[in-house]
């Protein structure tokens, strides 16, 4: 609709990227006050407000970044509370942990060693839940169309995948197909099951210009991919499980506020629709009264999809758990059952991230940079006032990552703040031989022993 509004205007878009509140636009050429208040004029029209952020000039064009809302005094609130909000990919940038370029575009052209400390704390977080509750795997990136000609997901995302030149090979677009045929490696009995695998994997997807976002949006990203094969006796038991430890890693990112839908049976789907009711049915007695977003599964069968708040009252979907009864007959997957009978098992295709990239970049705009110590680029900020007393501190705090600072406090309070160091020891005179000036980045300040000051760092 967006698109549609502003091109009815003759506006030569580029790009035209929006999510929830905001919108950026790239055009060929600038445009004048009057002509932007022409746009505002044709929002209105759709009951929709708009105001401007910003404007820059690049290679490319022109870029605009604006808010829009249902009503003026929306749009006001959330201008007041979005305005100053530095975007994941500056912010990635200002604290040298992955860096965008021309050349890459639609994913991370450089990680360092603080963007990847990042990331591997979140696939730590994921791997401590599923400990050894699932079957880690490594699956291949290069993969024959058969496969997903077999599975149904080459008719359904022909557009969105990556083909190589010869349309007999393709980058990896999604796992399922290969967990079940690690799944088919044996056979497998009864009692093997709830079976659950789980990879970290790379997954290359063919999204428009316009729609690609940083990390919030790529065209290559990592996924926390898993699938399990149950029994239907076993899918409340085991979404439940996945519902709990979801909340865990959630709960330890910060994000305490979120959302249950259930997606149910889509336009195009395969199966007979009494297969749907029943599956739908498992998943509403999984999560009691939860809400329907109607006709958003998947087509091969309904998912529960997880909606966080972050801090600035944005929601976004992340985590999802699929229930899929078809893919096991099309991929020939069987079990062998109680009485020696063959049955297909129930798959549930399940990510809490959705993309490590993606919830990177939430955490980073919902935080502006002040990520929680496992994930900051340094933990302290020592100031060295006493030469000695700062050796003595470094060679204690071997384990913590401090960055060095021979300036003034009022200097070195400016750069905390721009490398979101959320403390500043001081090592003066002032204090005891043993102890040190602590000051945190709202502000406040104590003195502690040293040895205190090293221990509320939580680096691991």
């Amino acid at each position: 609709m967006i698109q549609h509004n502003l091109s009815e205007l003759g506006l030569s878009l580029l790009e035209v990227t929006y999510n929830n509140n905001f919108l950026e636009l790239l055009i060929s050429e600038n445009i004048t006050k009057d002509f932007w208040h022409k746009i505002e004029q044709k929002f209105v029209m759709y009951d929709q407000y708009i105001k401007i952020l910003n404007t820059s000039r690049s290679d490319k064009g022109y870029t605009i970044k604006a808010l829009y809302a249902s009503s003026q005094s929306k749009l006001e609130e959330i201008y007041l509370k979005y305005s100053n909000i530095l975007d994941h990919k500056e912010l990635g940038q200002m604290l040298d942990m992955f860096y965008m370029h021309p050349y890459s575009q639609g994913s991370v052209m450089f990680w360092t060693k603080h963007g990847i400390r990042a990331f591997s704390y979140l696939e730590q977080l994921i791997k401590s839940v599923i400990k050894d509750n699932y079957h880690e795997i490594s699956s291949a990136n290069l993969l024959n169309k058969q496969l997903f000609e077999h599975s149904g997901h080459l008719q359904k995302f022909t557009h969105n995948i990556l083909w190589l030149k010869d349309d007999t090979f393709i980058l990896r677009p999604m796992a399922c197909p290969q967990h079940i045929l690690y799944f088919n490696l044996k056979p497998r009995s009864y009692k093997e099951l709830p079976f659950r695998i789980y990879e970290t994997n790379t997954c290359w997807r063919n999204e428009a210009r316009g729609a690609v976002n940083g990390l919030l949006r790529a065209r290559v990203f990592r996924q926390d991919d898993g699938h399990i094969f149950c029994t239907e006796e076993q899918v409340i038991s085991e979404v439940q499980l996945f519902i709990k430890n979801l909340e865990f890693v959630y709960n330890q990112l910060g994000f305490i506020e979120y959302k249950f839908y259930l997606a149910t049976r889509p336009e195009e789907y395969i199966g007979e629709i009494y297969e749907w009711d029943k599956a739908e049915s498992l998943l509403k007695a999984s999560i009691p009264g939860i809400q329907e977003a109607k006709s958003e599964g998947a087509f091969y069968g309904p998912k529960i999809e997880v909606h966080l708040k972050d801090a600035f009252d944005r929601w976004w979907q992340c985590g999802t758990i699929q229930l899929d009864m078809f893919l096991g007959s099309r991929l020939n997957v069987f079990y062998t059952d109680l009485e020696g009978n063959r049955k297909h098992p129930i798959i549930l295709h399940r990510a809490i991230y959705g993309s490590f990239e993606r919830m990177l970049g939430i955490l980073l705009e919902s935080t502006q940079g002040w990520l929680a110590d496992p994930m900051i680029p340094y933990h302290v900020l020592l100031v060295c006032l006493d030469q000695g007393k700062a050796a003595k501190i470094l060679q204690l705090s071997s384990n913590i990552r401090v960055l060095e600072c021979h300036e003034s406090l009022s200097a070195a309070i400016n750069i905390s703040y721009k490398y979101r160091i959320p403390r500043i020891w001081i090592a003066g005179t002032k204090e005891g031989v043993d102890e040190i000036l602590v000051r945190y980045h709202d502000n406040t300040q104590s003195v502690k022993k040293i040895t205190s000051a090293i221990d509320e760092v939580k680096f691991e």
